[in-house]
């Protein structure tokens, strides 16, 4: 068997609404022998992760159950906040990878222009890309592509909102009513809601072109027994919204690029530090993510999160940038590789991290501009991206100042 995790965000660009980081994690059987080499050494037991010493543990990470109503899995664990990798040293204005933290881990680097093309879990990855596409395509009730194929700001949000959907009861099975804020509980976002939202409760599906939950799910069953007899499971989709309060804050001090890849690489740590804690602790794991801000290498910006590592470094392209990854929790052994590819959406654990960031960005944008129509007549909705979103928030200037309202906590500054 092997874990694939595979995250992307929604809202990276705009100005008004939330940034959204999401992780789906899926399992799936493999005969192919060659993947032993990244399974774990030893069984690891409960642990934490090695947490980056110079990370003050005065962070606020809260710990959120899943609703009750959900049937629960084994990723629907309370997580301590000292088991979370987090990223960058929030003293440090200026926050850089470099040599300096480097000098102070084991490393070791190799690139060898045969493993550089393709890596031992190329092929796995292949397998499960052709188990999945004719359940996933475009054209099918249940398809998995870039969200962006899904979604246009003009058009219906119900081919995302289905997606979504039959992705959640896929997960903890079918229930008649729920809730966008149970969504979010569900998710796992640890997130403080914005004032806009404290007032009105949205209940899924949205959309009125979209079908009950309880009709998605029946139409979902032919799909789900395909899967199963097939060894697929979907184990757990996560986010994390950031809104421009915190975003503002962040961003003051680091790189816009570097706090999506905190964002990113936390989220990433949560996964990993749960299957530690499952019964899946020693099977092989591919992360897939989306390439970070733009950039190609990622050693230092890994050894920073996890600190203690043995890093092989397999490919760095403007293409595809790969890395096997040994850590140690609590004196045991877990290896992984992962992945920050361009287009990274053509893998299916990718592309439902994608719809998933996606639909709760625009569920989130949604509650946004029904609070500003509230108090502004024939006010034109926003998707908050540049140019539209200056449009809008001076539109909205004077109710902010009437009411009080900090502008930080509406107005994302990069």
């Amino acid at each position: 068997m092997t874990i694939l995790i595979g995250t992307d965000e929604a809202g990276y660009g705009p100005n008004l609404g939330p940034l959204v980081v999401s992780a789906s994690c899926w399992r799936f059987e493999t005969s192919n022998k060659s993947l032993d080499i990244l399974s774990s050494g030893s069984p690891a037991k409960e642990s934490n992760l090695p947490i980056n010493s110079n990370v003050s543990k005065a962070k606020n990470v809260k710990k959120t159950k899943s609703p009750q109503y959900v049937q629960r899995t084994f990723f629907d664990n309370e997580i301590d906040s000292d088991s979370i990798l987090l990223g960058l040293n929030d003293q440090n204005k200026e926050p850089t990878f470099h040599s300096a933290v480097l000098s102070k881990i084991e490393r070791e680097k190799t690139i060898d222009s045969k493993t550089s093309e393709k890596s031992r879990l190329s092929e796995i990855l292949d397998q499960f890309h052709s188990i999945c596409r004719s359940k996933t395509d475009y054209q099918g009730i249940f398809p998995i592509v870039d969200s962006k194929k899904l979604y246009q700001s003009s058009g219906s949000l119900s081919p995302l909102e289905r997606t979504f959907l039959r992705a959640f009861v896929w997960i903890h099975g079918p229930i008649q009513k729920l809730s966008f804020a149970e969504t979010l509980a569900f998710l796992d976002d640890v997130s403080e809601p914005p004032f806009w939202e404290k007032e009105k409760k949205i209940l899924l599906p949205y959309d009125s072109k979209t079908e009950s939950i309880l009709l998605l799910e029946e139409s979902f069953r032919p799909i789900k027994s395909y899967f199963d007899t097939n060894r697929i499971s979907l184990l757990s989709l996560k986010s994390r919204r950031v809104f421009p309060n915190e975003y503002n804050k962040k961003t003051e001090k680091m790189l816009k690029s570097d706090f999506l890849a905190e964002t990113t690489l936390t989220l990433i740590s949560k996964m990993i530090h749960l299957i530690i804690n499952s019964p899946f602790q020693q099977e092989p794991i591919i992360i897939l993510c989306d390439k970070l801000g733009g950039r190609n290498k990622y050693e230092a910006l890994l050894t920073f999160f996890f600190p203690g590592s043995k890093i092989t470094t397999l490919c760095e392209s403007k293409a595809l940038s790969s890395y096997q990854m040994t850590i140690f929790p609590n004196k045991n052994i877990l290896r992984f590789e992962i992945r920050f590819q361009m287009k990274g959406e053509s893998n299916i654990p990718t592309a439902l991290a994608s719809i998933c960031s996606k639909y709760i960005r625009e569920i989130s944008m949604k509650l946004f501009n029904d609070f500003w129509q509230c108090h502004i007549p024939n006010l034109k909705p926003t998707a908050g991206y540049p140019v539209d979103a200056k449009r809008f928030y001076q539109e909205i200037r004077e109710v902010i100042d009437q009411f009080n309202f900090n502008h930080s906590d509406i107005w994302r500054n990069k």
